[in-house]
């Protein structure tokens, strides 16, 4: 590639990454403070707001606000509106479970081009020494949040890719269609896998319930 033309596409990149980082800086100031002023219904002001890495998908801050801390998750991208929608009803029910201690979403919506989460923020703390033993009892009392069947009340994602969530009584039915099978099927349109891998799995899929023991259903899988 030429020196000259090599030069313009990194100048490009450049002015799209500081064009974006203005438009951010700009919501967080502005409308950041406006939503969570109407949300808590009094005038607040974001003193401070700090990046958190959160992988690849969202664009994620620490907010020091004058009522207090906030986490906020954004990002442009409109190829799955509901993102946050479903993120923040799969919080909600895990908070309300009371079992462990859970960000509490407070709200989500879209500002302009940028769609955006909001929760409470939980600051990083020094374990106490029972730390683990305690959050394992609180993670195998959510696991006992139970249900008549599994799946959920809408599908969602995870990470950027659709996730079906149908009932079923059975759990090996609903793992092998609403997890495994359209992973595989996906992979294979994608030309990741081949067709001995697609006859592997179905291999697997009728000895899955005599593999694994059978599970009841549970928040935090389905």
């Amino acid at each position: 590639m030429p020196i000259m033309v090599r030069f313009f596409l990194i100048l490009k990149e450049e002015i799209t990454e500081f064009i974006t980082i203005m438009r951010e800086d700009k919501f967080l100031t502005a409308e950041i403070t406006n939503i969570l002023s109407s949300f808590l219904h009094r005038n607040i002001s974001i003193q401070h707001f700090e990046p958190v890495y959160d992988g690849d998908i969202n664009t994620c801050y620490h907010l020091t606000a004058s009522e207090g801390d906030f986490f906020l998750k954004t990002n442009t991208q409109t190829v799955h509106p509901s993102l946050f929608e479903k993120e923040f009803h799969g919080l909600k029910a895990l908070h309300n479970a009371h079992c462990i201690q859970v960000p509490e979403p407070l709200l989500h919506g879209k500002s302009d081009s940028t769609y955006f989460l909001i929760t409470t923020f939980i600051q990083k703390g020094i374990p106490v020494p029972n730390f683990w033993q305690d959050f394992a009892v609180g993670l195998a009392n959510m696991h006992q949040c139970t249900n008549n069947s599994f799946g959920w009340k809408e599908d969602n994602f995870i990470g950027l890719l659709p996730q079906s969530n149908k009932r079923y009584i059975d759990w090996s039915e609903f793992y092998i269609h609403e997890r495994l099978a359209p992973l595989v099927q996906m992979a294979y349109d994608k030309k990741l896998i081949n067709q001995k891998n697609i006859t592997q799995a179905d291999n697997l899929y009728k000895q899955l319930g005599n593999l694994l023991p059978g599970e009841k259903p549970s928040l935090l899988h389905g």
